[in-house]
C-alpha cells in the first residue's frame, strides 16, 4: 500500500491513544505502588543510620513504575497497530 491509499490521519482521538496512556499510567503507579511496599518492607530505611536505604527504596520504585508504563504501553500499541491493520485490510472470505 502506498500513503495516498492510506486514510488520513484525524485531529480527534478516535484511535482511543489517550485511554491507552490512562491504562499504562494506571498499571505504572499500581507496579510502582507494589514495589515501594515490597521495597520498604524489606529494606526498612528508618531503622538505618544513612540514606543508602531511601535512595534504594525511591530508585527501585521509580524503576518499577517506568518498566510497567513502558511495558503497559508497547503491549497496547501492538494490540492497536494489529486492530488497525485488521480493519484497514480486506478479509477474503469464500461465498
Amino acid at each position: 500500500m502506498t500513503e495516498s491509499e492510506l486514510p488520513q490521519p484525524d485531529l480527534l482521538d478516535t484511535g482511543g491513544r489517550l485511554r491507552r496512556l490512562f491504562v499504562a499510567t494506571f498499571l505504572g503507579a499500581a507496579a510502582a505502588v507494589a514495589t515501594y511496599l515490597v521495597a520498604d518492607a524489606a529494606v526498612q530505611p528508618e531503622k538505618q543510620l544513612t540514606t543508602g536505604g531511601y535512595k534504594f527504596v525511591f530508585f527501585f520504585t521509580a524503576l518499577a513504575g517506568a518498566t510497567g508504563f513502558s511495558i503497559a504501553q508497547a503491549v497496547q500499541a501492538l494490540f492497536a497497530k494489529r486492530r488497525a491493520d485488521r480493519e484497514r485490510i480486506p478479509s477474503a472470505r469464500l461465498r
